[in-house]
């Protein structure tokens, strides 16, 4: 398991942390790369997170005494396709391997919770990874399945 004790701060990312957050987008590809997922567009990449500091949220983890962001989620509020209701959608969380623990998830998803209000918030998961467990834990339940054709 990660690391249970540091000192991470938890925060709304800014404009002023787009430079960081493309590193570490890159992090995230490199790690799930070998699942066959699309290849990074780099320029793309600055931009969807420049639209989802500007109009939607991106929550960070920063580790203090590296100074560096360890945890990454980002979130739009939207409207369902089908109805003038508002959901969140989850769009990305991506945690450092090292820095995986439940304390960590829990407290981005906490803050999900916080912001969302009262309001549905879905979380896709793309990754082959099995999380399960870890968000019936959080109070989330399952509604369907990731599915991908190539």
């Amino acid at each position: 398991m990660g690391k249970e004790n540091i000192m991470a701060r938890f925060y709304k990312a800014t404009d002023k942390d787009l430079d960081e957050l493309f590193e570490f987008g890159k992090k995230f590809w490199r790690e799930f790369r070998h699942i066959d997922i699309p290849t990074i567009d780099e320029d793309k990449l600055f931009k969807t997170l420049d639209v989802f500091c500007q109009k939607g949220v991106i929550l960070c983890a920063r580790d203090e005494q590296k100074d560096q962001i360890i945890a990454s989620l980002g979130l739009v509020k939207q409207h369902y396709w089908w109805s003038n209701e508002t959901v969140y959608n989850v769009y990305w969380l991506y945690v450092l391997p090292e820095y995986r623990n439940y304390k960590t998830v829990k407290n981005l998803i906490d803050m999900v919770k916080q912001i969302a209000k009262d309001d549905p918030i879905y979380f896709q998961i793309s990754s082959e990874k099995d999380y399960d467990d870890l968000f019936t834990k959080f109070g989330f339940k399952e509604v369907g399945k990731n599915w991908r054709y190539n």
